[in-house]
């Protein structure tokens, strides 16, 4: 019985000690197993050797040597003490602790937490039940006894089930020092800790035109929700660049705000964008979606960019959406300012307005024998430059329309549909000192066959005509330039589905109208699978009026799986007639991608941009990128170079690992495809360390 309760004591104090639960440890039972257990009255000593082994609520503890002094109230416990609890384990040399006041000491701890942590100490001072001082620690993600990525420090603090804490540390691959901390702090609750939120991504690289670069990202998850990330960016020539963004997402709503500056040093500029997206489902009905770009100039990209280098930003468009859907009806109210780069003054100057856009539609419905129906509205006040006039103005205009089509199935295969469509069209003023109220209306009708060839093949043939009457009258307008026939054509559609992965597709139109050009080009395209893992996509045009020309071809090609081997072949070919335009004369765009998984740890990536114009053997390689990415176990480590036009860049990324086993997974590339990518290319740079 004393045995037992010394045991009680000690399994107290370690089981504690180690980041398990407290709870009432005295009242519960201890099996001891031991090849021996002795009781030494006289000297008051209880000793367990050989395979101890304790079960304990669930726990279990293992050493080859316990010998308990009873008088002195301490315990030493020696030769691989382990201890097991629902996935963590902890493993020590030895343990010398005085069960009466709390205290002790444990030498060469290694402890493997069920929150991917592994923690080396080397020496261990038991402080009060909770509270330890650490000496000699390295602590990471790597499960190794020789970890590849990890810190490193000569001190730290423990504080049961709460948090670790060391000081002065420095973060090591393999024994290369890296980069030094004057504290990392660890939560190990297993959730939402300060600690365990905490990511920090650094990227070096070097840039033709801005020298040497450092990119760092410190990011903080506020909830399991929300991210908040603080960005700074070193550039050699081009100055310090600061920014920040905010993530939110749930099932009903997307929110992210993302803002950037930097005061460009070679360009004497300050250069900078701000960038809100928000989305939310109300309810089942309602949908409320908003958007806004503010950016300094057009070649924000073209210098901080990482994906996207020839984008230039010319307009900038903001909205805000309120949208209804319900069952039969669907109304929208849409707010949009339009900005347009103007050269001469360097500034961005509002183009268009919207307060607000107005558009309400009924979905197409059945009147009875098979007449469908469908009335529409729409109305608009619009800030902008109209006709002639040299300043802009606001107009209002509306529009109410009705369609009305019936399909006749004439036999099994032959199908008429015919259409009509009428719009009563209103503005407020047609020039800025002209506030005067007009009315027309527009007349419009459509006449659709469809013939049904085989089971492989449809035919589609459609007459579409529409005309503008004068202003508050019925009578076509005979006085415009069209003579007030604003559309009148035929289009000729062709669909071929041969077996159940091609689909070929030809369109002609013919121009009925005076004064107009008549044919408009043969479009022929193709879609092709022939496996999953392979898409060939084609589009050709043919010029028909006034010779049968080539006039452009584009074909897409993509092969392969992004885990294992990939292959992208992308070609668009364009005949311009001008001889005045020496570079766009019979051009040629070409993309070539591809990649490969060498073997489980090393994946392999080329692409290359390029235009060549044939007539005057002119070419151009507009950017060629190469990517190299290793697995190593606990981090990633990636190589990436482009070379474009008049610059170059090479950058090195390194990304902790954060899920365990290690595995190769899209989400973890090397490379980060991430949200924020989508709106921002020019922030490639998501990777993250403990």
């Amino acid at each position: 019985m004393i045995a037992k309760s010394i045991f009680n004591k000690f399994i107290i104090a370690v089981v504690i000690f180690f980041l398990l639960a407290p709870v009432a440890f005295a009242s519960n039972e201890v099996d001891i197993s031991a090849d021996e257990l002795e009781y030494d009255e006289l000297g008051g000593r209880v000793i367990a050797q050989g395979h101890v082994i304790l079960n304990w609520d669930n726990k279990k503890v293992f050493a080859d040597y316990v010998e308990f002094l009873i008088n002195k109230k301490s315990m030493t416990a020696s030769g691989n003490v382990t201890i097991e609890e629902n996935g963590d384990i902890i493993h020590s040399e030895s343990i010398v602790y005085n069960y009466d006041d709390e205290t002790g000491e444990i030498e060469e701890t290694f402890v493997s937490s069920s929150n991917q942590l592994y923690i080396h100490s080397k020496s261990i001072d038991m402080l009060s039940k909770d509270t330890f001082n650490l000496k000699h620690i390295t602590f990471s993600n790597c499960d190794l006894d020789e970890p590849h990525s990890y810190f490193k420090s000569n001190r730290g603090k423990l504080v049961l089930n709460k948090r670790i804490t060391i000081y002065n540390a420095v973060f090591y691959i393999g024994k290369i020092p890296v980069f030094y901390l004057p504290f990392v702090t660890k939560s190990l609750k297993g959730g939402w800790g300060f600690g365990s939120r905490l990511r920090l991504a650094v990227e070096p690289g070097y840039t033709g035109t801005g020298g040497f670069s450092v990119k760092t990202t410190v990011s903080c998850a506020l909830s399991e929700n929300s991210v908040a990330k603080v960005k700074y960016d070193y550039f050699e020539k081009r100055g310090n660049g600061y920014g920040g963004e905010f993530n939110y997402v749930t099932n009903g709503g997307i929110l992210n705000i993302y803002a950037y500056t930097i005061k460009d040093l070679l360009d004497k500029k300050e250069r900078w964008i701000f960038k809100p997206n928000y989305f939310q489902k109300l309810n089942n009905s309602w949908t409320l979606r908003s958007s806004a770009e503010r950016m300094s100039d057009t070649n924000f990209n073209n210098f901080y960019s990482q994906s996207d280098w020839n984008r230039t930003t010319n307009y900038l468009k903001s909205y805000a959406s309120l949208t209804k859907q319900g069952k039969k009806t669907s109304t929208e109210v849409n707010f949009e300012h339009t900005s347009k780069y103007n050269e001469n003054t360097s500034k961005y100057e509002v183009e268009s307005i919207n307060l607000p856009k107005v558009s309400w539609t009924y979905y197409k419905r059945n009147l009875g024998w098979g007449i469908m129906h469908k009335p529409s509205f729409e109305y608009s006040n619009t800030y902008k430059k109209y006709n002639s006039t040299t300043d802009a103005f606001y107009k209002n205009t509306a529009m109410l329309g009705y369609n009305l089509s019936k399909s006749f199935r004439m036999s099994r295969r032959f199908i008429l549909t015919p259409g009509l469509d009428v719009s009563e069209n209103w503005y407020d003023r047609s020039d800025k000192n002209e506030l005067k109220n007009a009315f027309f209306i527009r007349y419009g009708g459509t006449f659709n066959t469809r013939f049904i060839a085989t089971s492989w093949m449809d035919w589609n043939a459609r007459y579409t005509v529409r005309a503008r009457t004068k202003t508050s009258s019925l009578d076509i307008d005979t006085d415009l330039q069209n003579y007030g026939i604003e559309a009148n054509n035929i289009k000729f559609s062709n669909y071929m589905y041969i077996g159940d992965r091609m689909q070929v597709s030809n369109s002609m139109t013919y121009n009925l109208m005076r004064d107009r050009k008549k044919w408009f080009p043969l479009i022929n395209e193709l879609i092709w699978t022939p496996k999953y893992y392979i898409t060939v996509y084609a589009k050709e045009t043919q010029q028909l009026d006034p010779s049968f020309k080539f006039n452009s071809l584009q074909v897409d090609i993509r092969t392969g799986e992004l885990k294992r081997f990939y292959f992208n072949f992308g070609v668009f070919y364009q005949h311009y007639d001008n001889p005045k335009e020496v570079y766009r004369n019979n051009r040629i765009d070409n993309i070539i991608g591809f990649g490969l998984w060498l073997n489980p740890k090393w994946r392999f990536d080329y692409n290359i941009k390029s235009t060549i114009a044939v007539n005057i053997m002119y070419s151009r390689l507009n950017e060629h990128e190469l990517r190299i990415y290793r697995d190593c176990h606990c981090y990633n480590f990636g190589i990436r170079y482009r070379k474009r036009p008049n610059d170059w860049d090479l950058d090195f990324i390194f990304s902790m690992k954060i899920n365990m086993p290690f595995t190769k997974n899209s989400n973890n590339l090397g490379y980060d495809d991430n949200p924020t990518e989508i709106f921002y290319p020019w922030r490639d740079l998501e990777s993250s360390m403990l």
